[in-house]
């Protein structure tokens, strides 16, 4: 009983790693997809053209240390 509790719990959590990874590869693979259209889909997603946006997040990284995938958590909730 015990064994099969701990084995539950370890799948669950595996997955959950799992959930985890999947989400932060689909919106990275957008915000790239994003950057690599146009000048034109960005703005409307992003409200900022490709060359300011890639100053902002040159600008978070150095400045800020903040990563790419901190910035994808931030722009990602205003679009799903």
């Amino acid at each position: 009983m015990a064994i099969t509790l701990l084995k539950s719990l370890n799948e669950r959590k595996c997955w959950k790693i799992e959930r985890r990874i999947k989400i932060r590869e689909l919106r990275s693979e957008r915000l790239f997809q994003l950057i690599r259209e146009s000048d034109i889909a960005c703005i409307s997603e992003l409200r900022m053209d490709r060359r300011t946006f890639r100053i902002l997040c040159d600008m978070l990284r150095d400045v800020g240390g903040i990563s790419s995938f901190i910035l994808i958590y931030t722009i990602s909730p205003f679009k799903e």
